[in-house]
């Protein structure tokens, strides 16, 4: 009777049966639930992923009702369903109770991978996977793992599922049994488990300690694998330990000897030793002076020449070479040294063969702001300079490329050289006749000189004495020219381009300092003027008088003769 009423009772949507596969159809199965009719699940839901079917006849499956229609001779099923139910039942018991769940690693996806659960799909990211990244993420499809539920939303039924938290609660179990042993300064035994580009990592035995690639030897490496290899068993020192974080520093080093101690007593600054190129990198290159001691060659300190863009275009791996010990910092451990200390300068070879006050002949490469920079011909390591105040004579000087062009092949004057900066100064207006010299020489404070205004400011005005083109004077506000018009004085200034004379009142030749006047010129005219006109009268004085005296004498000559003849 229960069995026919069964039959009667027609199944729910969303019910879960168990049913027989009575037959394997092109489309369908046919399966019996049952009911008075057998229902239909898409053979689709019964192949694996390499289309391979998973059921023969006979076999007994669970599957969904989807729904349920009378006048259908019928039943629409899903074993999809039904396993995704079932599973999600399972993944929910088993996070409400924080059990690990086993599944498989079906699909690899951007940021992690999907694992079947026996039904239902979960979401593995990448960084869950294992306690470290993996190194190739094609490794894990198709591997068995277990998983503990991380999260999951029932509504849009999604599951995040961690493989790295059940290996972090084994290993942190494992890692409190050590930890009850472990003290900073204890030697272990360990087994080298993994090798990076920064460092070792060994098992303790229940726990990982890292030994940093610095800790590793006292001898310079490239790679870590230049001295251990994974599954070695090592000793090593536990060097610190951080109760915070539960890290383990270890060092392998630390149970040899320190080199150092013998090479601080060694070695002094400035002494030349012989070195063994070991690396070569882009900022210098690392030289081995003995097993242990290592010292750095800056790729300032390479060579005297400005053109190398590489350390490698001076030295290789292997290469022995003398060097000079520039700096020792013993608390660092680094010892500073210089190639090129002990090659000649090619400033000296330079100021060697053309000294001081020698005429070279160079080449205008480019400019900047203070002046122009010049190729030596015959040294290509260094660098000519002319200062922009030894390109000309004028005290105000405008930039260099309006005197000079590249390319320009000039004659200059050697001044000094910096070997420090591998550069070479010159000159050339010390070619040239010193104008302010000549000027000084010609004219005299007071003496009036004309020339043509070319630049007028707040304060004055720039003058350009005739016949010297590269003399600038300066004709101060103070000393333009002062008319007075009725009760009021008015200060008149020259314009730019106007001709004049000027008065020189102040003259400084080292200084190129010449500085003129209008004003004083004005005064200077002035009392000329007065004094002639005072000369004229004292002239006109002296004519009258004579004039009195002869008459007075002819009267006289003639009061004498009237006379004479009376008697």
């Amino acid at each position: 009777m229960s069995t026919v009423e069964r039959q009667l009772t027609p199944p729910e949507p969303g019910q879960i049966l168990t049913g027989r596969v009575i037959h394997i159809g092109t489309e369908h199965a046919v399966v019996d639930i049952g009911y008075r009719v057998e229902g239909l699940v898409p053979l689709e839901e019964l192949r694996d992923e390499d289309g391979q079917l998973t059921v023969v006849e006979g076999d007994t499956i669970f599957v969904q009702v989807l729904r349920y229609e009378p006048e259908q001779d019928y039943v629409p099923l899903s074993k999809r369903q039904a396993d995704f139910q079932i599973a999600w039942d399972r993944i929910v018991q088993a996070h409400q109770a924080g059990t690990p769940l086993t599944g498989r690693i079906v699909h690899r996806l951007k940021g992690g991978y999907f694992v079947d659960l026996g039904g239902a799909r979960a979401f593995l990211p990448g960084s869950q996977v294992d306690l470290r990244k993996p190194e190739d993420y094609d490794t894990w499809l198709g591997q068995t793992v277990q998983v503990k539920v991380l999260t999951m939303d029932p509504q849009k039924r999604t599951v995040v599922v961690s493989r790295r938290v059940l290996l972090e609660e084994e290993r942190e179990k494992r890692r409190r049994q050590v930890l009850e042993h472990l003290r900073p300064g204890a030697i272990l035994e360990g087994v080298v488990k993994n090798i990076t580009d920064y460092g070792v990592f060994v098992d303790l035995g229940g726990i990982d300690g890292m030994i940093h690639k610095s800790d590793l030897s006292w001898q310079r490496f490239q790679h870590p694998s230049e001295v251990v290899q994974i599954g070695q068993s090592i000793r090593v020192k536990v060097l610190a330990y951080d109760e915070s974080t539960q890290r383990v520093s270890l060092g392998l080093k630390q149970l040899m000897p320190d080199p150092w101690t013998r090479a601080v007593k060694s070695y002094e600054v400035g002494q030349t030793v012989t070195a063994t190129v070991t690396n070569v990198v882009d900022y210098g290159a690392f030289v081995e002076i003995e097993p242990g001691v290592s010292g750095l060659i800056h790729v300032s300190e390479l060579t005297w020449s400005t053109r190398i863009r590489h350390p490698s275009q001076v030295l290789r791996v292997g290469d022995t070479v003398q060097v000079r010990i520039i700096d020792i910092d013993p608390k660092r451990k680094r010892i500073s040294l210089s190639l090129k200390a002990v090659l000649p300068n090619p400033v000296d070879e330079f100021l060697a063969q053309y000294p001081p006050g020698t005429v070279v002949t160079t080449t205008v490469d480019r400019f900047n702001m203070r002046g122009a920079i010049t190729r030596l011909d015959g040294f290509p390591d260094i660098l000519g300079f002319i200062p922009l105040r030894e390109i000309t004579w004028q005290r105000r000087p405008r930039p260099p490329s309006e005197y000079l062009h590249r390319g320009q092949v000039v004659t200059a004057q050697v001044l000094r050289g910096r070997p420090d900066v591998l550069r070479v100064y010159l000159s050339l207006r010390r070619l040239q006749p010193n104008p302010w010299k000549e000027f000084s020489e010609r004219y005299t404070i007071g003496d009036v000189v004309q020339g043509t205004v070319i630049e007028k400011f707040e304060n004055g005005c720039f003058v350009r004495p005739e016949g010297y083109p590269d003399i600038d004077a300066l004709l101060p506000r103070g000393h333009y020219m002062r008319r007075r018009r009725g009760k009021s004085v008015v200060t008149e200034g020259p314009e730019a381009g106007q001709t004049l004379e000027f008065k020189i009142i102040q003259m400084e030749p080292r200084k190129r300092r010449i500085v003129l006047s209008l004003r004083e010129l004005y005064r200077d005219r002035i009392r000329q003027d007065l004094e002639a006109a005072r000369q004229k009268r004292e002239a006109d004085k002296v004519r009258l008088g004579d004039i009195v005296a002869q008459k007075l004498e002819k009267l006289k000559a003639y009061t004498k003769g009237s006379s004479g003849e009376g008697l």
